[in-house]
């Protein structure tokens, strides 16, 4: 499992199939763009492995986490 954390100004693109997740803090602001196109595969699939380690981090855990 990767960890990413990213500060005001940086982004990131996440290949095709590639299972995510994204946590915003209030205020944050996004900006999504879905590229590619032309393709009637679906292109998202469920990680359990993911929804298991997220589902009980808070946001104390994560800059926790981002500081070590």
């Amino acid at each position: 499992m990767n960890m990413r954390f990213l500060r005001e100004g940086e982004s990131f693109i996440v290949e095709p199939f590639v299972h995510h997740n994204i946590f915003m803090s209030s205020n944050s602001v996004t900006n999504t763009i879905k590229y590619g196109g032309g393709c009637t595969e679906i292109d998202w699939y469920p990680s359990k492995i993911l929804d298991e380690f997220t589902k009980n981090l808070s946001e104390n855990d994560l800059l926790e986490l981002s500081m070590s």
